[in-house]
């Protein structure tokens, strides 16, 4: 496991680490036959990775009918598990469809936290009754908190490298500016500012469009 954290954390993007981790999960944690990571949004639910199409649709049924333990997970009770979701009163529109959709009979899922923020939620799917016993159980909250350390360390890089790479973008653009039409350093990024507000796009977007064109960004109303 801790090979497989070592790996996932390499990845580069909150996509790529997310799929890297369901894989893992279902692979590793024994009864799991799949897995998939719900994220949380303001209002909403989305599926940020399933281990296959199984996990995938166990999620998405759960978003569409508003009930399911991925979404208690997240704002509920952290670690949720149902041994026989035939007979489970919790989730009476997605536990009935659940197991003759899909074929699920059991499942645990787990909330994803760190001490700053709540990511989302990880759920192992059973095809058996009652397959996660207490060390597989145990497994799979272990793997959860590893796996939301990832998460949020990934989304973290990946929003610094993402704004790095804007500001160097806008650092290249004023510099292009200044050389070919003799401006100052304020008066470019007014230029480059001017063009994205009336275009309504950001100003990451109109630098790299005057990098790749070297023309003098276009204003909206001058369209």
């Amino acid at each position: 496991m801790a090979t497989a954290a070592r790996d996932i954390s390499a990845a580069e993007t909150v996509d790529a680490a997310a799929a890297q981790s369901v894989q893992f999960v279902a692979s590793y944690i024994d009864g799991c036959v799949a897995a998939g990571i719900t994220i949380a949004y303001l209002h909403t639910f989305d599926t940020l990775a399933a281990s296959d199409s199984l996990a995938r649709r166990g999620d998405e049924l759960q978003a569409e009918l508003g009930q399911g333990p991925s979404l208690d997970a997240v704002v509920d009770v952290p670690t949720i598990y149902s041994p026989d979701l035939a007979t489970d009163p919790r989730w009476p529109l997605w536990g009935p469809r659940a197991v003759e959709e899909l074929g699920i009979r059991s499942m645990v899922s787990y909330r994803l936290f760190t001490s700053a923020e709540t990511i989302g939620s990880l759920t192992l799917y059973g095809k058996t009754l009652d397959p996660f016993d207490v060390e597989a159980r145990e497994l799979g909250y272990v793997a959860a908190t590893q796996i939301a350390v990832v998460l949020a360390t990934t989304r973290k890089e990946q929003n610094f490298r993402s704004a790095l790479a804007g500001r160097v973008a806008i650092g290249q653009a004023q510099g292009i500016l200044m050389e070919r039409f003799g401006l100052e350093g304020y008066q470019a990024f007014n230029v480059l500012r001017r063009s994205a507000m009336s275009r309504d796009v950001p100003l990451r977007e109109v630098a790299e469009e005057l990098i790749e064109t070297r023309q003098m960004p276009r204003v909206a109303d001058e369209d």
